[in-house]
């Protein structure tokens, strides 16, 4: 059972404890400046620590390398979802499946996406990178770009709606800008992930088309 207390503090930077994994975390604005693995955590109940997080990923063990393989775990949710929504957007975008009412199973793919990438940023959030080669930047870039994800996914649903209630003809230009600069803050993340984490800990390479 997953458990997370978040504290804002009076300058806007906030801390948090959560329990699977188990972790001690803070960030100021939009930079994760702390993600620690603790022992474990408890909160008004027993201990709650779990044996896997998000998407029945295995959590870390307190090192580097199990660090570096519950990131490339979670990585491989991100790609399996970006092949899902592709095909979806497609289908809209060409008009494949015909006119009014036809994409319901689209939006209901995309909308699901959309939930996958919610959850796997509040992963990158609360994941331990405290061992890992400047851990807290590469969890700061890992949640940029999943938030630009969830935005870009949230205007193609809402494209993919105006589609299917009024016919083929919609602009996804919201979406479209969305994902350019989804793709940028992706190639940041790719540079230190690439070149810092896959020769140190032997975990997979991705590109942009690949997560």
């Amino acid at each position: 059972m997953y458990k997370r207390q978040v504290a804002t503090f009076g300058d806007g930077s906030r801390a948090w404890l959560s329990s699977a994994p188990a972790m001690v975390g803070r960030a100021a604005g939009a930079t994760i400046t702390h993600g620690a693995a603790a022992e474990g955590s408890w909160f008004a109940r027993p201990s709650l620590t779990a044996d896997a997080g998000p998407f029945g990923v295995p959590l870390p063990k307190a090192d580097a390398g199990d660090q570096a393989r519950y990131l490339s775990d979670l990585l491989n949710r991100s790609a399996a979802d970006r092949a899902a929504l592709q095909q979806a957007v497609i289908a809209v975008r060409e008009c494949s499946r015909g006119g009014v009412g036809s994409y319901g199973a689209d939006i209901t793919t995309i909308d699901t996406v959309t939930r996958n990438r919610q959850t796997l940023m509040a992963a990158a959030e609360t994941a331990p990178v405290d061992r890992l080669p400047d851990g807290p930047r590469l969890a700061t870039q890992l949640h940029a770009f999943l938030d630009l994800s969830v935005r870009a996914d949230q205007a193609f649903a809402a494209w993919a709606r105006a589609v299917n209630a009024s016919g083929c003809g919609a602009s996804d230009a919201e979406g479209v800008r969305l994902s350019e600069e989804t793709g940028k803050a992706k190639e940041a993340f790719l540079q230190t992930w690439n070149s810092t984490i896959v020769p140190a800990y032997g975990v997979p390479s991705y590109s942009r088309e690949t997560i």
